[in-house]
């Protein structure tokens, strides 16, 4: 089901807290996704953030500036397992990738959205490729320090831009280090117990949200 206009939900970490604000106004159906496995309780287990790509040529916009997850965990036993993905959704949208937007990783099939979501660390320019879906409007600095983390290739695959937390490089097993999302849950509207400053910038947010739309329909 759908949220109502603005929806808020924290993304608890090892590193810190961040609180998201998502528009079901513009991405009804992407935020009716998010919000279905947030529910779900599917990022509650561990969710590791598995994809940090950070470059030189991220600070021109010219590269891809991202931190991602919502698609793997580590189980009980140290071995990293796929989140049950739902029916795919499709692109809707065409919200511009600015920093700390949070967005739907998908394939190259249009219709490929799941559960894996990123976070856009600077501007990066995507041409409508990924659904944007909302904004980090408390705790920038957890997405700055997830970002910092170096990054080590784990595997060909998922794991081939995987940020650590200081990481020895001994040999020792990676589950240590991972940066856990270890719960993903929603919070009250602006106004219903939000700290003001989380409910001044979801304002903020969204006025710039209505005034894009309104110059792009121009």
């Amino acid at each position: 089901m759908a949220g109502s206009q603005t929806d808020l939900v924290r993304f608890e970490t090892v590193l810190g807290d961040m609180e998201v604000v998502l528009c079901s106004e513009d991405s009804p159906i992407t935020v009716a996704n998010f919000l279905s496995y947030v529910d779900d309780g599917s990022y509650t287990n561990d969710v590791i953030v598995h994809r940090s790509v950070q470059g030189n040529d991220c600070t021109n916009g010219d590269g891809i500036c991202i931190i991602q997850g919502g698609g793997f965990f580590i189980d009980d036993q140290g071995i990293m397992d796929a989140v049950p993905a739902m029916d795919p959704i499709g692109l809707e949208g065409d919200g511009p990738h600015e920093p700390y937007s949070i967005a739907m990783a998908r394939t190259d099939d249009p219709i490929s959205a799941t559960n894996q979501w990123f976070i856009n660390v600077t501007k990066n320019t995507f041409n409508n490729e990924h659904t944007v879906f909302g904004e980090v409007v408390v705790g920038r600095n957890v997405v700055d320090v997830i970002a910092a983390q170096e990054t080590w290739r784990l595997n060909a695959g998922p794991l081939s831009d995987t940020p650590l937390i200081d990481y020895p490089d001994d040999g020792s097993s990676h589950v240590p280090y991972f940066v856990y999302v270890t719960d993903i849950v929603r919070l009250p509207e602006p106004g219903a117990g939000l700290s003001i400053g989380a409910g001044l910038a979801t304002l903020m947010w969204l006025a710039r949200r209505r005034a894009s739309g309104l110059a792009s329909s121009g």
